[in-house]
């Protein structure tokens, strides 16, 4: 239990550049951080300059992250690994990580076992933050990184699942791309929706529709067809 002392005591030293130039793994699960250890913690990170590549809080009793999605955003969070299992987390809570994920380029792995209060609601928001369908423009600047993600997986619609199998592959632009194509013709389908959808008609997508091996094949029958304006 580190309590307030322990905790202001930890990021002091995590303030110290000498001292953790080298750290890349920090593991707080089971210190009864809570909320205000959190906002503590995430705020020295914030102003920091570590380059921590895993960082564990479960079974922190944690709620409130708000300072720790604030620092997932920031340009310089190379987090890869974020461990949240077995905390206070409910749908409020994944919503304002979902929104962090829309611009975090570098976590792969994002575990949120345990928090059973987070329900559809929070789920689809971070469905949504690897594939936002509300334009082209979105859709090609959803999180197209995060592939791991631990949880009650009851609640995971499919299109969820695919955006995390899609994020393994390492062409990112390949990636947003494939999304589209799945988003239009398997979840919408519909030809119709690529002209009435907001913003313009990005020649990569059409370049990857016309391709038949990247066409899932619920849409066999619609290659080839024409796209153009």
């Amino acid at each position: 239990n580190l309590g307030t002392n322990g905790t202001n005591l930890l990021c002091s030293v995590l303030q110290r550049k000498k001292r953790t130039a080298n750290l890349k793994y920090l593991n707080l699960s089971n210190c009864h951080l809570g909320d205000h250890g959190l906002t503590a913690l995430a705020g020295t990170l914030i102003d920091s300059q570590l380059q921590l590549r895993s960082l564990e809080l479960d079974s922190n009793g944690i709620k409130d992250v708000s300072t720790l999605g604030v620092f997932l955003k920031q340009p310089q969070c190379n987090l890869v690994r974020l461990y949240l299992e077995t905390n206070r987390i409910e749908d409020m809570n994944a919503i304002v990580l979902a929104s962090a994920l829309t611009k975090n380029s570098q976590l792969k792995t994002l575990s949120l076992r345990g928090n059973r209060k987070i329900g559809k609601v929070g789920w689809d928001a971070i469905g949504q933050a690897l594939c936002n369908c509300t334009s082209l423009e979105d859709m090609l600047d959803s999180n197209h990184r995060l592939s791991r993600l631990m949880g009650d997986i009851d609640h995971y619609n499919d299109q969820l699942h695919f955006s995390l199998a899609l994020n393994r592959i390492v062409n990112k632009n390949y990636v947003a791309c494939r999304k589209i194509v799945a988003y239009l013709f398997v979840y919408k389908c519909g030809v119709k929706l690529l002209n009435s959808l907001p913003g313009k008609l990005h020649p990569r997508i059409i370049s990857y529709i016309a391709d038949d091996q990247t066409i899932p094949n619920k849409a066999s029958g619609l290659r080839g067809t024409n796209l153009s304006r």
